[in-house]
């Protein structure tokens, strides 16, 4: 059973009302609540922190088209982009993380891609500023040919035990607005 975030103990045997109090009792009595409202529980806790599970797991996810989103009024196109990804602990360091990759795309051969791993699922852009690890730090995509890419690579990061996790490309470098999503996938765990 989850413990409370916070507890009050309270040592008052007769009731009282709050005329009758102290007005320094009112006051530390508002503070305690105030406190516990700000402390997040148990379950906000676990969705903020990734945690580390003791069995190694496996992420991996199917790269999807995205619906380009654009400021001004008018008609959008649905990006063609497909691909898969797999996220796995390296054989030597449970630190650090093995990435495969492949993307399908209108992209020309020579160009970067940048990408990042976010909490929450695809579309969810409250969360493009929160990466798991800075996309400085991840390898960046090199399209090698016309219409497509491949990496196998890796990169310093513990892979969470559990959670939901999307992974996203840019058509460039990596911002917080949606609109530069070129695609995204979300990932799904599995025990190795």
């Amino acid at each position: 059973m989850a413990q409370p975030a916070c507890t009050i103990h309270t040592s008052v045997h007769h009731p009282l009302t709050l005329s009758q109090m102290h007005p320094r009792t009112v006051l530390l009595a508002a503070l305690a609540v105030a406190g516990c409202a700000s402390r997040p529980g148990p379950a906000a806790q676990a969705a903020r922190e990734p945690s580390v599970g003791t069995t190694p797991v496996r992420w991996s996810g199917n790269f999807q088209p995205q619906q380009q989103r654009v400021a001004g009024l008018g008609p959008t196109q649905k990006n063609r982009a497909y691909g898969t990804i797999s996220l796995s602990p390296t054989a030597s360091d449970s630190d650090r993380t093995q990435v495969q990759l492949t993307l399908n795309a209108a992209v020309s051969a020579g160009q970067t891609l940048t990408w990042g791993i976010y909490p929450g699922r695809c579309g969810s852009g409250s969360n493009l500023a929160m990466p798991l690890v800075p996309t400085s730090n991840l390898p960046q995509i090199e399209v090698v040919r016309s219409g497509g890419a491949q990496m196998n690579s890796e990169f310093k990061l513990r892979l969470p035990g559990s959670g939901g996790y999307q992974v996203n490309i840019f058509w460039g470098q990596h911002t917080t607005d949606l609109a530069d999503v070129m695609t995204c996938a979300n990932l799904s765990p599995q025990s190795k």
